[in-house]
């Protein structure tokens, strides 16, 4: 059995132990967008809300294959960066919780799809209107034990 590589957190949890933490989701809450969507803005807003690590997807391919996700289309082509890609997300996916932006091309791909249990509200306004929109409905759902 090999060990697993931790994602690398852009933002870190602002407490995690943190007996005031209001919603503690099941599972790891994946964004999906288009780039340039605000999936990071969002993402990052919505981890510290949560006391969670935020994990941006192309930064963990980017490490795992040691070039950026240009040089991999560029090199290896498509099909070999969606490979790629599905592969990192379901090592992260079995990461503990925490807030995962992932582009919208890694979902077209049934066998990304099924990696994870998928919700797909829309999304508009500004970042701030997004992530309360997020908490609202996370607030409606099971959550698991607060820590404590």
């Amino acid at each position: 059995m090999t060990a697993r590589a931790h994602p690398t957190p852009i933002a870190s949890p602002a407490a995690a132990s943190s007996p005031s933490r209001v919603l503690v989701p099941r599972a790891t809450l994946v964004l999906v967008g288009l780039m340039g969507a605000g999936k990071s803005s969002v993402g990052r807003r919505l981890a510290g809300r949560l006391e969670l690590p935020f994990v941006d997807a192309d930064h963990e391919i980017e490490a795992a294959a040691g070039m950026t996700v240009e040089e991999i289309f560029a090199r290896h082509g498509e099909p070999a960066f969606r490979d790629g890609e599905r592969r990192v997300i379901g090592r992260l996916l079995e990461n503990p919780v925490h807030v995962l932006a992932t582009g919208g091309g890694a979902f077209m791909d049934a066998r990304t799809r099924a990696l994870a249990d998928l919700t797909v509200p829309s999304s508009t306004g500004s970042a701030e209107e997004t992530v309360d929109r997020i908490l609202a409905r996370l607030a409606t759902l099971p959550q698991t034990e607060q820590p404590g």
